[in-house]
C-alpha cells in the first residue's frame, strides 16, 4: 500500500482498516509533508493515533517545518489525542523551525484546555521562539483573553519582553485587542513600557487606529506625550492614521 492510500485510511479514521494495512506492510512512518500521525492529530482521531503509535510510528517525527503531531493536536484543541501522544513519549517542549512549541500553538489558537494538558506534562510557559515571543504574547496578539488569564495564572511575567523589547500589551495594542489589553493591565502590565525603538503600547494602538485599545490604555495612565527614538508621540501617529486630523478621542484627551 502506498502512502497516498494509507493516508486516505488515516484521514477517514478507520482504525481497524489502518491496523490491517499496517499488518500487511504499510509504513507507519512514511510521509509526504506530514505523517499519518500528524493527520490523526489534526483530525482529533485518538483511536487512529493509538494504533499508529502501538505499531511503532515516531511520536516526535517532524515535517519540513519542524512541526510535530503534538503541535497539530495543540493547534486544533485535540485534547484526547494530545494525551495519547504524551503517554507515548511526545516531547512537550519540542520546537519547530521558528522556535515555537506546542504551547505556543495552543496560545495562537486560544486552546486553553489543550494548554492545560501540556503544562500538566511539563510544558515550559516561559519558552521563547526565535524572536523571543512567548505563549502569552501569541495569545495577546491573537485576542484570546481567556487564554491570557489562564497563562498568567501559571506564572508568566506580564511585563516580559521579546528580543525587540515588545511586551504582551504591545502585541495586544498593535493588533487592536482591547479585551486582552484590559486583562493585561489589570494583571499589572506596565502601560508606559518602551520597546527597543522607544515605542509604547499607546503608539502601536494609535498608528493602527485602535480606539478601543487607546481608551483602555489612557484610562490606565498611558502617557500621550511620550516620544519614541524618532521623536514621535502617539498623538502624532494618531493624526497620521486619521488622515492628518486628530481623532475626536484625541482632541478630547489632548486639551
Amino acid at each position: 500500500m502506498n502512502y497516498s492510500e494509507f493516508y486516505k485510511l488515516c484521514k477517514f479514521g478507520d482504525a481497524v482498516k489502518i491496523e490491517e494495512a499496517i499488518i500487511n506492510g504499510a509504513d507507519v512512518n512514511a510521509k509526504n509533508t506530514d505523517t499519518a500521525l500528524m493527520y490523526a492529530a489534526r483530525n482529533g482521531d485518538a483511536d487512529v493515533a493509538e494504533v499508529l503509535l502501538e505499531h511503532g510510528t515516531d511520536v516526535n517525527a517532524m515535517n519540513d517545518y519542524g512541526d510535530t503531531a503534538l503541535m497539530f493536536a495543540a493547534s486544533n484543541g485535540r485534547v484526547e489525542v494530545a494525551e495519547v501522544l504524551l503517554k507515548h513519549g511526545a516531547d512537550v517542549n519540542a520546537i519547530d523551525s521558528e522556535g515555537k512549541t506546542a504551547l505556543m500553538f495552543a496560545a495562537t489558537f486560544g486552546q486553553a484546555e489543550a494548554a492545560e494538558v501540556l503544562i500538566k506534562h511539563g510544558a515550559n510557559v516561559n519558552a521563547m521562539d526565535r524572536e523571543g515571543k512567548t505563549a502569552l504574547m501569541e495569545a495577546a496578539k491573537n485576542g484570546h483573553a481567556d487564554f491570557v488569564c489562564f497563562i498568567l495564572k501559571h506564572g508568566r511575567n506580564v511585563n516580559f519582553t521579546d528580543y525587540y523589547g515588545k511586551t504582551a500589551l504591545m502585541y495586544a495594542a498593535e493588533n487592536g485587542r482591547a479585551n486582552v489589553a484590559e486583562v493585561l493591565l489589570k494583571h499589572g502590565a506596565n502601560v508606559n513600557a518602551r520597546d527597543n525603538e522607544g515605542w509604547t503600547a499607546l503608539m502601536f494602538a494609535a498608528i493602527g487606529g485602535n480606539t478601543g485599545v487607546i481608551e483602555a490604555l489612557i484610562k490606565h495612565g498611558a502617557d500621550i506625550n511620550s516620544k519614541n527614538n524618532e521623536g514621535m508621540t502617539a498623538l502624532m501617529y494618531a493624526k497620521r492614521t486619521w488622515n492628518n486630523t486628530q481623532s475626536p478621542y484625541y482632541e478630547n484627551t489632548a486639551q
